[in-house]
C-alpha cells in the first residue's frame, strides 16, 4: 500500500499557558507522523470518544481523500453512529482504495450483515478470503455466517478448517459445537466444548452449550456437574445460579431473577432477530394476530404496551393498532435495538412488574410475546396486569405449555424457561379479574428440531360494576 501525506501538523498550545492566551512566542507546529496521527485516532475511537475520532479522520481526508485506512476506520465509526449506508459507503471507498486488503471488506461484511443483508455478506467475506486465505478471523466468520444462515454444510467446512488453522481456540470449537448440536450430533458437540474448556480457560458460553448437550442426551448428572464447575469459577454468575435451579439443585424461585435476565439478553442483543427467526419463531405474529382479532374493544386512541419487546419485533405489527406504542425490557442492549425504527413511541428498561405497578387503569392492552416463560407464579404479575388495564383493556400472552403433572401448575425446565399448565394460567388470570377470552395451543418456535408447544392467551379485564 502505497504511503499517504500525513496531515498538516496541528499546532500545540505552550505548557502553562491559558487556553485562550497568546503565547509570548508563536509555538513551533507539533510533528506527527501519518501513522501516530491515525493510531491517535483509533485510540479516540476505541476509548468512545467518537466526536474526537471523527474530526480527525475528516481532518486527514481533507488533506488525502484516498486515504485508505482513514476511509476503513471512519466507515467503521459510522457504523458504530449507527449510520448504515454511510458506513457501506465509506467501506466501498477504501475498498477502492486499497484493492488488496481484506480488512475493508471484513467490515463491510460486519455491515451488511447488522443490515440483513447475508448473501451480500457471504461476498464480502469471500473477497476477503481470497486476500488473505489463511486468516482464521476470516475463515470463522464465514463459517458463522452460514451457521446463521443455517446453512450446517457450509458453516462446518468453514469452521473445520479454521480449526486446521488454529487448532487450539476455544471459540472454533464452541462454533462448530453448535453446528453439531443444530444436525443432532450432542455427543460430538460435547467433545468439541470439552476442548474449548481447556484450551482457553473456562468460558460462560462452553459451559451453556455444555448444558445444551447434556440436556439433549438426557444427562442430567452431567449437566449438574457442569453448573457446579461453572459456579464454583463463577460463584455470582445470575445464569449459573439459575441453571442450578432448573436441575432441581436449588430452590425454584418464583420467577426468572432480574440479573439473569438482563445478562442474558444483552449477552445475545446483537443476534437476537436472527437466532429467532433460525428457530422459525412465531411470537410476534402470534399476538400480534390475537389482538387485531380483539381490535374492536380497543379504543381510537389506544396506548399499547409491548411488554418484554426486546428488540422490538413486534413494534411494526402493533403500531397500526396503537395510538401510543409503549415498549419495555429489562435488557438495556435490547432497547437499543428497539429504538432504531420500530415504531415505539416510549421505550423504557425496568422489570415488568415495576413497570406495570406505576400505571392505573390506564392502558387499553398489554402484550408479551415469550416473556411468561420467565414467571413461574402468575399472581403477581397477573395482578400487575389487572391493574394497569383500564375496565375493557385487552391482554395477549404466551406461555410455554406444560402438560405433565405439576403441583404448583408450572415447573422450570432444563433450559431455564418455565412451563405452565393451561388450567393454571386460566385461573390466575380469572382470580385477578381477567376474563379468558381464547386459550390456544400453538408452536411458538423450534429448538434442536424440536417443535415448542405454547399457549397464546387472550383476555380482557372486566366492566367496572355499574354504579
Amino acid at each position: 500500500m502505497d504511503a499517504s501525506p500525513a496531515p498538516a501538523p496541528l499546532p500545540d498550545t505552550a505548557p502553562g499557558a491559558p487556553p485562550d492566551a497568546p503565547p509570548d512566542t508563536p509555538p513551533e507546529p507539533r510533528e506527527i507522523s501519518l501513522q501516530d496521527f491515525l493510531d491517535e485516532a483509533r485510540a479516540a475511537q476505541r476509548a468512545g470518544r467518537l466526536a474526537e475520532a471523527e474530526a480527525m479522520y475528516l481532518h486527514l481526508l481533507q488533506q488525502a481523500p484516498d486515504e485508505p485506512n482513514a476511509l476503513n476506520f471512519l466507515g467503521v465509526l459510522r457504523f458504530q453512529q449507527g449510520l448504515h449506508d454511510l458506513a457501506l459507503a465509506t467501506l466501498m471507498r477504501a475498498i477502492r482504495a486499497a484493492p488488496d486488503d481484506a480488512g475493508p471488506w471484513i467490515n463491510l461484511a460486519n455491515v451488511l450483515i447488522e443490515t440483513d443483508r447475508l448473501d451480500d455478506a457471504v461476498k464480502a467475506l469471500g473477497n476477503a478470503a481470497a486476500l488473505a486465505p489463511r486468516s482464521v478471523q476470516i475463515v470463522n466468520n464465514l463459517g458463522v455466517l452460514h451457521l446463521r444462515r443455517q446453512d450446517w454444510g457450509l458453516a462446518e467446512q468453514h469452521l473445520r478448517r479454521a480449526l486446521e488453522l488454529w487448532p487450539e481456540r476455544s471459540y472454533l470449537h464452541e462454533n462448530l459445537a453448535q453446528v453439531c448440536l443444530a444436525t443432532g450430533r450432542a455427543q460430538e458437540a460435547e467433545q468439541h466444548l470439552a476442548r474449548a474448556l481447556l484450551c482457553m480457560g473456562p468460558r460462560s458460553l462452553s459451559r451453556k452449550l455444555m448444558l445444551i448437550a447434556h440436556d439433549v442426551l438426557g444427562d442430567r448428572a452431567a449437566a449438574l456437574r457442569t453448573v457446579q464447575e461453572w459456579l464454583e469459577a463463577e460463584p455470582d454468575n445470575p445464569e449459573a445460579r439459575h441453571h442450578l435451579a432448573a436441575l432441581g439443585a436449588a430452590v425454584v424461585p418464583p420467577r426468572a431473577p432480574d440479573d439473569y435476565v438482563s445478562q442474558l439478553f444483552d449477552g445475545f442483543a446483537q443476534s437476537f432477530d436472527a437466532q429467532l427467526a433460525r428457530l422459525g419463531y412465531r411470537g410476534p405474529t402470534l399476538v400480534v394476530d390475537e389482538l387485531r382479532r380483539l381490535r374492536e374493544g380497543l379504543p381510537a386512541e389506544a396506548t399499547v404496551v409491548d411488554a418484554g419487546c426486546g428488540t422490538g419485533l413486534c413494534g411494526p405489527g402493533l403500531r397500526p393498532l396503537a395510538a401510543r406504542l409503549v415498549g419495555v425490557d429489562l435488557s438495556g442492549g435490547m432497547l437499543r435495538h428497539a429504538a432504531a425504527g420500530k415504531g415505539y413511541d416510549e421505550l423504557h428498561q425496568a422489570e415488568l412488574g415495576a413497570f406495570l405497578a406505576q400505571r392505573r387503569a390506564d392502558l387499553d392492552a398489554v402484550v408479551a410475546a415469550d416473556v411468561m416463560s420467565y414467571f413461574g407464579e402468575l399472581d403477581g404479575v397477573m395482578q400487575a396486569l389487572a391493574t394497569a388495564l383500564r375496565p375493557g383493556g385487552v391482554v395477549v400472552l404466551t406461555f410455554e405449555a406444560l402438560d405433565e403433572p405439576a403441583a404448583a401448575g408450572f415447573a422450570l425446565r432444563s433450559h431455564g424457561r418455565y412451563a405452565h399448565q393451561a388450567a393454571y394460567v386460566c385461573a390466575a388470570a380469572l382470580h385477578h379479574g381477567l376474563v379468558v377470552q381464547r386459550l390456544a395451543r400453538e408452536v411458538l418456535r423450534s429448538e434442536l428440531g424440536r417443535p415448542i408447544a405454547s399457549w397464546v392467551l387472550s383476555a380482557t379485564r372486566a366492566p367496572a360494576p355499574a354504579a
